[in-house]
């Protein structure tokens, strides 16, 4: 959620006159994080039955129970069916995008050269300076 105060200053707010405008934001800005049902490629007939039901996005299903989506109108066991195994499909998709973003920001550690050690061997006096040293130059190379 987003950090509140940045919401009141954003739009000029009072904490005392406001509060259910700033309610109504906090809702609107709820639902703009939701995602829709379109995403999980569904028939049209069992999404029209969701939709009916009052469960517009992804989120709202997902918290959902089996009884819970049985208990809409005109939703059968093969409907259930269909639902299911789209936000299993859905849910390794968004996984596969969290590890694929994970896998870009990673990058190579890059260590001393030879030359480097040498380096800081001379300009050490004592192990506590050379330890400080070495801690500067890696973070150097790996930032």
């Amino acid at each position: 959620m987003t950090d509140v105060f940045k919401l009141i200053e954003d739009h000029g707010l009072t904490l005392h006159g406001d509060i259910e405008h700033f309610a109504e934001l906090v809702r609107a800005e709820k639902q703009e994080q939701k995602t829709p049902l379109k995403v999980l490629g569904l028939t049209v007939f069992t999404e029209n039955r969701l939709r009916n039901g009052r469960v517009y996005d992804v989120e709202t299903l997902q918290a959902m129970t089996n009884r819970d989506i049985l208990a809409i109108p005109d939703m059968g066991k093969k409907a259930l069916k269909e639902v299911l195994e789209a936000l299993d499909v859905y849910a390794i998709d968004i996984s596969q995008e969290r590890v694929d973003e994970t896998a870009k920001r990673k990058h190579e550690w890059v260590g001393l050269t030879d030359e480097e050690k040498s380096d800081i061997d001379a300009k050490s006096i004592g192990i506590r300076s050379a330890m400080y040293l070495t801690e500067a130059t890696l973070k150097e190379k790996n930032t």
